[in-house]
């Protein structure tokens, strides 16, 4: 006698039953209803979840403190770079973008400079140069002095190493 698969059987019965007491009509309320069991909550599962809203607060705070600084760096520089007086910009100085680290040949200091004194210290270095020759352009020597003084004002310790060093 030929055997039949588990399967077919199962099929069987259940097409009986169907037959015997109609369709089973269940609402989606009656198919999720609480059956009062619980399952037991894995340990492990606990601890990642804590630890994943312990990470995402450290996320927000350090953001948070990101933009903030973001914002006070922005401020600070607003109020420290001190910008180029009217007289260097209609005089056709150069206006440079980025600041960058400059040397004092004499002395080997180095100090960090930002754009704007960067732009005022190579107008500083051209002038100094030309008024060292004869017959310099009383304009000129008023200009470099004017430099000089915006220059103390802007950067106090770069003046003192790159000018007064």
């Amino acid at each position: 006698m030929k055997t039949r698969h588990h399967v077919a059987v199962q099929m069987e019965e259940e097409q009986q039953w169907v037959k015997d007491n109609g369709h089973i009509v269940k609402t989606a309320d009656q198919l999720w209803k609480y059956s009062g069991e619980t399952e037991e909550t894995d340990p492990h599962f606990l601890n990642y979840l804590k630890e994943q809203e312990k990470q995402s607060q450290l996320k927000l705070k350090l953001r948070i403190r990101y933009s903030m600084r973001k914002k006070l760096i922005k401020t600070l520089n607003k109020m420290i770079n001190k910008k180029l007086p009217k007289w260097f910009i209609e005089g056709g100085g150069e206006e440079y973008k980025k600041g960058d680290v400059v040397k004092n040949s004499q002395t080997g200091e180095t100090t960090v400079l930002s754009a704007y004194e960067l732009s005022m210290w190579d107008f500083l270095s051209i002038g100094k140069a030309m008024t060292m020759m004869n017959n310099a352009d009383p304009a000129l020597v008023d200009m470099v002095e004017k430099g000089e003084q915006w220059f103390k004002e802007s950067n106090e310790n770069a003046f003192k190493i790159l000018i007064k060093g």
